[in-house]
């Protein structure tokens, strides 16, 4: 309906094209959200106005639905950071009520601070998007702690890192533009610099634009850091820092999950989820006929989140459905 509206009002140019450049080159002012258009529509001189919750007084009244950026279970808790302000939440599950623990650093309103909560030993760790240091909430003292990485200035404001997955007592966090993969030790919280991932992409011939977008444990000292649209898995070993490159299956993947004796890999952009042998990575069979992301439910199942419409299902190795939910198609 807006759509049509905004068609027939003719005050305006509507652009269904996939062409960013023509938009940016035809249009007279940019509105609209923090975004990678804005900063190039923001290089030709042309004005922006920026849509931001930042802008809005932090004395004035108003409601804002709780929704999480990041989150993690420890017990009976869901400790989560809010998806537009910067502060800490703490969900009891048995007493189905929502508290407010803390405030995080920095301005009271933000988006995309942070990308995962990892619990280790008593402390949840904050890993960033946006923000340029790691965070660790200490719950015993209520005390937050920090932990620097190493900075350039280069990457301040942008989207550094996308995934993290803690393996025994240490966490390994996965870039997006940020050119590392870091090590956190959260037995003395120091980090560690393990993989330069930019390097590793152009003695590879790999595209700039790739980046690790999913990752799963493979074996007890090997992860499988999953390219972005492609069939390119880097097999990382955590104990010497090693690194291959191998090609699995023939689609562009966006995420992966592995349980049992069972590899899941879904495409990005075709409706199918590809299936392959943890042993010997040989391909056994393709199932769903929807475009979905995996993730790994637990040591037994998969879980299948529906991109098209609303709707979920866990399945396991031998691909037999354990649960759907009313809105996931019987198939």
């Amino acid at each position: 309906q807006i759509e049509k509206e905004y068609i027939e009002a003719g005050w305006g140019i509507y652009d269904d094209t996939p062409d960013m450049d023509r938009a940016i080159f035809c249009g007279d002012c940019y509105y609209g959200d923090d975004s990678g258009v804005m900063w190039t529509y923001k290089a030709t001189g042309k004005p922006i106005v920026e849509q931001s919750m930042s802008y809005i007084s932090e004395k004035q009244d108003f409601d804002i639905p709780v929704w999480s950026q990041a989150f993690c279970k420890v017990d009976d808790e869901l400790w989560l950071v809010h998806g537009k302000l910067n502060i800490l939440l703490k969900y009891n599950i048995v007493e189905d009520k929502l508290y407010y623990v803390d405030r995080l650093a920095g301005s009271l309103f933000g988006m995309y601070k942070y990308c995962s909560l990892q619990y280790v030993g008593g402390n949840i760790y904050f890993i960033p998007i946006m923000a340029d240091k790691i965070i660790y909430y200490d719950i015993a003292t209520q005390k937050f702690s920090y932990i620097s990485f190493p900075m350039d200035q280069q990457y301040a404001g942008m989207a550094k890192f996308r995934k993290a997955l803690t393996v025994k007592e240490k966490i390994y966090i996965f870039p997006t533009f940020y050119p590392y993969i870091l090590c956190v030790n959260t037995v003395n919280n120091t980090v560690e610099c393990i993989l330069d991932v930019k390097k590793v992409l152009a003695e590879n011939n790999i595209p700039k634009s790739s980046y690790i977008h999913d990752v799963a444990v493979y074996d007890r000292n090997i992860l499988m850091c999953l390219l972005y649209k492609s069939n390119k898995i880097l097999l990382l070993d955590i104990e010497t820092n090693n690194y291959e490159i191998i090609t699995l299956g023939k689609h562009e993947y966006s995420t992966i999950a592995i349980i049992d004796d069972c590899i899941f890999l879904a495409s990005a952009v075709d409706s199918c989820i590809d299936c392959f042998s943890k042993e010997d990575l040989v391909y056994r069979n393709t199932i769903v006929d929807r475009l979905c992301v995996v993730s790994k439910f637990d040591e037994h199942h998969v879980l299948l989140d529906n991109n098209d419409v609303p709707g979920w299902a866990v399945i396991d190795s031998e691909y037999k459905l354990i649960y759907k939910n009313y809105a996931q198609l019987e198939s």
